[in-house]
């Protein structure tokens, strides 16, 4: 197991940032959802990075330990009325994977942003999206919807060809500053992605 090298005391400035890129305002509801392996100390950041923004915070704990290698795996719906404490925030910061979950497709219709913190402590400092990422990403994204075929080579041999537009396109930048858009706190990608079943 690796040794953490950053001071705990740092994370509460980091979630602050990650928060401000996130719009997070005064008088907000930010909901944090954890489970039995999260990590404490960043449930401590968050509450104190949005009390120092002037916004509402509280913890919902599911009683498993999520998978992390299966997707779509409902975490939360089986206790009544958490879906809706959760469709009812301003933001829900997610501490484990809630991909492809019915729940999570509820809570971002009903206007929620969500916000996914999964990565190392040492990693988050450098997940942080730089200057410039969100418009990069956002270019990118148009690209990729316009584009009908994709043609890759390479001097090795490589040569692959296929045809796009017939999935949506996904953008990640990093943080969830609009309502309804999911996030994971260190993306910066652009992708075609199947839409889920229902």
């Amino acid at each position: 197991m690796r040794i953490q090298e950053i001071n705990p005391a740092k994370l509460g400035t980091l979630f602050r940032k990650q928060f401000e890129l996130c719009n997070v305002k005064e008088g907000e509801t930010i909901a944090l959802l954890s489970d039995l392996t999260s990590r404490r100390e960043y449930v401590q950041a968050a509450f104190a990075a949005a009390s120092e923004l002037g916004a509402d915070t509280y913890e919902l704990c599911v009683n498993s330990s999520p998978s992390w290698t299966k997707v779509g795996v409902e975490t939360i719906g089986a206790c009544k009325g958490t879906v809706d404490v959760l469709a009812a925030a301003d933001m829900l910061v997610c501490l484990h994977v809630p991909l492809f979950t019915k729940w999570m497709k509820t809570v971002r219709d009903a206007g929620t942003r969500v916000l996914m913190i999964i990565d190392a402590p040492d990693d988050l400092e450098q997940l942080m999206a730089p200057p410039g990422l969100r418009d990069a990403v956002i270019h990118a994204g148009h690209r990729l919807e316009q584009t009908k075929t994709v043609r890759v080579t390479s001097d090795a041999g490589t040569d692959l060809t296929y045809d796009c537009g017939e999935y949506p396109t996904m953008i990640q930048y990093g943080f969830a500053d609009e309502p309804r858009r999911f996030d994971h706190w260190g993306g910066g990608h652009t992708k075609v992605r199947r839409p889920a079943p229902w």
